[in-house]
């Protein structure tokens, strides 16, 4: 009669669970950067030629056509990082394939990890006009705008 014990199956089945729990996992690596434009609303200009954090551009509309300008191919990502200020969007904010998905890569926009407030996107509009529509439950209104047709 043949006896075969599992303890030293199950030993090693144990031992090699408790290395895979316990060994680092590594983060995939990021994907390279093509380039990195920056946009800030407060301190930016639109007419410089270079760009860089303290040369940034002043509206997403230079940004996007410095985006669209960016040769094929493309050998990473493109990012555009969106610095401290509001970003007060006028009309619908629109990115098509042109500035996009090139080469298989991709546009990523992100806020300045500098700026602990973050970044504001800010797609309202402000209401002008108000007055008191119903004194007894205090409620007040205003005209408002149509609203955008996309673009």
């Amino acid at each position: 009669m043949l006896h075969v014990s599992s303890r030293p199956i199950l030993f090693v089945s144990l031992l090699f669970g408790a290395l895979a729990l316990f060994t680092p996992l590594r983060a995939a690596p990021a994907p390279s950067l093509h380039a990195r434009l920056h946009l800030d609303t407060a301190q930016g200009d639109d007419l410089a030629s270079v760009n860089s954090p303290t040369r940034a551009f002043r509206t997403i509309e230079r940004s996007r056509a410095a985006i669209r300008s960016i040769p094929a191919p493309w050998t990473g990502d493109v990012e555009l990082v969106l610095h401290g200020h509001p970003l007060l969007l006028q009309s619908p904010l629109n990115f098509g394939p042109a500035n996009s998905d090139r080469d298989d890569f991709h546009l990523r926009i992100t806020g300045d990890p500098a700026h602990a407030e973050g970044t504001i996107l800010d797609a309202g509009v402000r209401l002008t006009g108000w007055s008191l529509h119903d004194r007894a439950n205090n409620i007040w209104r205003a005209p408002a705008p149509s609203p955008a047709s996309p673009a």
